[in-house]
């Protein structure tokens, strides 16, 4: 025992004797408890039943005197009660056996409520200064923080001032910049040359009408601008501008492309190619409708005037051919009794200087002859009739040629 009250005077000094006290504690308390029991079955009789008072005192001293905690107190305090009653049974008169008992369950008992007592206790009043004190550190955080509050509202205070100062500085700018813009886009638009307007989709009234518009159709901008179709054009050719507005709000198509003769002021009709869209915001639902039309009546007349040559050249080309094909078919048949004729003259004739002569007229003839075949070939070319044949050839007298 000297030696374990050693080791346990040592093992204090242990930064792991916080965790260990307890279990320590209570094996003390089995331990001096096991030696009152041996005291009372070794002593003789009748000193020995006198100790069962030194196993009461274990008792108090385990859960009143030490503060063992409740569950290592009542783990140590029945241990021992179980060995006594091992120990006990057959060595004790039964009198003293069960008056020893009743003594020691009692004991055990009431240091058990009265160890129960003190660590609820203990353990109440531990968890209120606990709470205590976190409240109080809560009030002083608390505290803190609504000084920091006051200093940042008071820094964010005059953030906000700057950034106010800033922000209306910044929108003066913005309104001249958008006015700039709106100048510069006003701009633009009236020196397209083509028709644009804008019409909003509430009540399909126009609300931007450029110039070229009011040149072409012969109407001033206010006599357009927040007025509908109805309030402009005549009765069929705003039903018909009405019906493509509503498709495109209603979603039935996005983009309209149309050609449609349409009647200026001055009563002139003139062809328009007309290309209506949905300006599409955040709902995707149409805000807007633009519209981009061109007068094509001189481009298309133009078209027009360009297909009617197209077709008289066609008819000349194939003038120009019938006539080469005739010419040719003409010129070759005479110009073929001009090369025989040189054919016969030249079994006749045996002076060298005629000779010479009339190979110069049968040369002049071939060189003839082939220059009509070319003109012919070139005829098939451009009415589309050639017809190549492939066949073996001489490429030595082909190059000498």
């Amino acid at each position: 025992s000297d030696l374990f009250i050693i080791g346990v005077i040592l093992f204090s000094y242990s930064k792991h004797f916080k965790n260990w006290i307890q279990p320590i504690l209570s094996f003390t308390m089995v331990v001096s408890g096991i030696g009152i029991i041996i005291m009372i079955i070794i002593a003789p009789t009748p000193i020995n039943y006198a100790y069962y008072a030194g196993l009461i005192l274990i008792f108090m001293f385990g859960y009143i005197l030490i503060r063992l905690r409740f569950i290592w107190a009542s783990l140590a305090g029945w241990t021992i009660v179980i060995i006594y009653e091992l120990i006990a049974i057959d060595n004790t008169p039964y009198e003293i056996f069960l008056n020893n008992n009743f003594f020691f369950i009692s004991a055990n008992i009431i240091g058990m409520a009265v160890c129960y007592y003190f660590e609820y206790y203990l353990r109440r009043d531990f968890f209120l200064v606990n709470k205590l004190k976190k409240e109080q550190k809560k009030v002083l955080q608390i505290n803190n923080e609504l000084e920091q509050r006051v200093v940042e509202r008071t820094e964010q205070l005059k953030v906000s001032n700057d950034e106010l100062l800033i922000e209306v500085r910044n929108k003066r700018i913005a309104e001249v910049e958008l006015k700039k813009s709106q100048k510069f886009l006003e701009t633009i638009i009236d020196n397209i040359p083509a028709m644009i307007f804008v019409k909003d989709t509430k009540n399909l009234k126009f609300i931007i009408f450029n110039k070229i518009s009011e040149t072409i159709l012969g109407l001033k901008r206010e006599e357009v601008i927040n007025k509908s179709n109805s309030e402009i054009f005549a009765t069929d050719s705003a039903d018909i501008f009405s019906k493509e507005d509503q498709k495109i709000i209603e979603g039935d198509c996005e983009i309209i492309v149309v050609e449609e003769y349409f009647e200026t002021k001055n009563h002139e009709k003139r062809l328009f190619h007309t290309k209506k869209l949905p300006i599409l915001f955040e709902e995707g639902k149409p805000e807007y409708i633009l519209g981009i039309s061109e007068d094509i009546t001189d481009r298309n007349q133009n078209e027009e005037n360009l297909r009617s040559a197209k077709i008289k050249a066609e008819e000349s080309d194939k003038l120009k051919t019938a006539f080469l094909s005739n010419m040719s078919h003409e010129i070759r048949t005479p110009m073929n009794a001009v090369i025989g004729f040189t054919d016969l003259l030249d079994f006749h004739i045996k002076d060298e200087k005629l000779r010479v002569y009339l190979n110069s007229i049968k040369s002049s003839g071939k060189t003839l002859i082939t220059l009509i075949n070319d003109i012919l070939d070139l005829s098939k070319i451009e009415a589309g009739k050639l017809e190549l044949k492939f066949e073996a050839v001489n490429l030595s007298s082909l190059f000498n040629d």
